[in-house]
C-alpha cells in the first residue's frame, strides 16, 4: 500500500473528536446492551448523531462513559467526544467533561 492512502481497516486513522452538550441518551437502541447519544453545538445544530459506546454498557468503561454522560446531560455540561467510525457506524472511545472557564 502506498503510505499516502488510508488503510480503511486502521481504527486511527479514522477517530476524530466533537465538542458540544448532550442532547439524548437512548437506552436500549438499537443495541440493548448499548446506548445511542446525540451530541449538539450551542446552536442546536447536531455533531453526532446515533453515536454508540465502543464498550457497550455492561462493561467497566462503558458504564463510566455512560455515567459522564449522564452527569454532561442533568447538568448541562459541555463535553469532548473522542469517536471513530467502522463499517458505517460511529462509536465513542473517550469522553471529556469541558468545565466552565472563569
Amino acid at each position: 500500500m502506498n503510505k499516502n492512502e488510508k488503510d480503511s481497516n486502521n481504527i486511527e486513522e479514522q477517530q476524530s473528536s466533537v465538542s458540544g452538550y448532550v442532547s439524548s441518551i437512548h437506552v436500549a437502541s438499537p443495541v440493548s446492551s448499548n446506548i445511542s447519544v446525540k451530541i449538539v453545538d450551542e446552536y442546536n445544530r447536531t455533531l453526532l448523531e446515533d453515536g454508540l459506546l465502543t464498550y457497550g454498557i455492561y462493561s467497566s468503561p462503558g458504564t463510566q462513559l455512560l455515567r459522564v454522560l449522564e452527569l454532561a446531560l442533568i447538568h448541562n455540561k459541555k463535553v469532548k467526544v473522542t469517536k471513530h467510525i467502522h463499517e458505517g457506524t460511529t462509536f465513542i472511545d473517550h469522553i471529556a467533561l469541558l468545565g466552565d472557564l472563569i
